[in-house]
């Protein structure tokens, strides 16, 4: 592979980790602030990238992330749903 190939590639997957952890977060705070509720599922993945524009493997990697923390779980066949019960809200650093 071409050193410009290496590095776009490189650039290219940062770009795919950043957009899977940001929409991991906005989820999150979607689901933190109430805008579904546990056992609720999720709008469907194609709904997910046709709302924040991005790849369907950009999505499945952001609500695994999500599925790794405990916040979200699927259903195969079915979806993605909120997790009952949800996890801890983080700690609040000590003063």
């Amino acid at each position: 592979m071409h050193v410009c190939q290496v590095l776009q590639h490189t650039a290219g997957t940062r770009e795919h980790e950043r957009l899977l952890r940001q929409l991991a977060e906005i989820l999150r705070a979607q689901i933190r602030r109430g805008d579904w509720q546990p056992g609720r599922m999720l709008p469907s993945e194609a709904q997910l990238v046709q709302r924040y524009g991005i790849a369907r493997t950009t999505v499945r990697r952001g609500l695994g992330l999500l599925a790794d923390e405990s916040w979200v779980y699927a259903v195969p066949q079915r979806g993605w749903f909120v997790a009952d019960p949800l996890p801890p809200a983080p700690e609040a650093p000590a003063s």
